[in-house]
């Protein structure tokens, strides 16, 4: 068996000729070496940097000097007293009860809303429903979010929601530039 495959072996250099085969091999190492090489060096680079770049981060969040507060002293003090309550984040009315809901508005209010499972829900819908129905910033940030969550909660019925967001967005806009027309001299 060992015969029969060197005996073709030989044919076939006789064939082809031993100049043609040895120029295909040269070939194939070039095609190899050329631009595959290039982009796996370049993929190794931009791996390495990246790799740096996320290692100094991780340090340099590592090494910062936290603080305990974002606000000063006073603002601190204001809060752990006594005196002060808590107020709804909609309509700024103060807090005196251990409600999930505001008396005043309907938004959910209390310390651990979003960790509840069933009134999470009212915290998500309450979002959502301000971006149909309330005034909105028109910031790209905002309106993209809108969207996104949207996607994420009901995929289905996105469109729908989006077709009253849009109508919420440039309704507020028509308000907005009737205001500027009569407050104009």
């Amino acid at each position: 068996m060992y015969q029969s495959w060197s005996k073709g072996l030989k044919s076939a250099r006789g064939w082809i000729g031993d100049s043609a085969l040895h120029h295909r091999t040269e070939e194939r190492s070039l095609t190899v070496v050329g631009p595959a090489h290039d982009s796996l060096f370049v993929a190794i680079v931009f791996l390495l940097v990246f790799g740096l770049l996320t290692y100094r981060a991780i340090v340099w969040v590592i090494q910062a000097q936290p603080t305990a507060d974002p606000w000063d002293a006073e603002t601190g003090q204001a809060l752990e007293s006594d005196e002060a309550r808590p107020l709804c984040h909609h309509c700024f009315t103060p807090q005196d009860h251990n409600g999930w809901f505001c008396p005043n508005c309907g938004a959910t209010v209390g310390q651990y809303v979003n960790y509840l499972p069933y009134v999470y829900l009212f915290s998500q819908g309450e979002v959502l429903r301000a971006g149909v129905a309330e005034h909105l910033r028109r910031s790209p940030l905002i309106v993209c979010g809108y969207i996104l969550l949207s996607l994420a909660f009901f995929p289905i019925l996105a469109p729908v929601y989006w077709f009253f967001f849009v109508q919420n967005l440039l309704s507020h806009k028509r308000l907005a530039v009737e205001e500027t027309r009569v407050d104009a001299p």
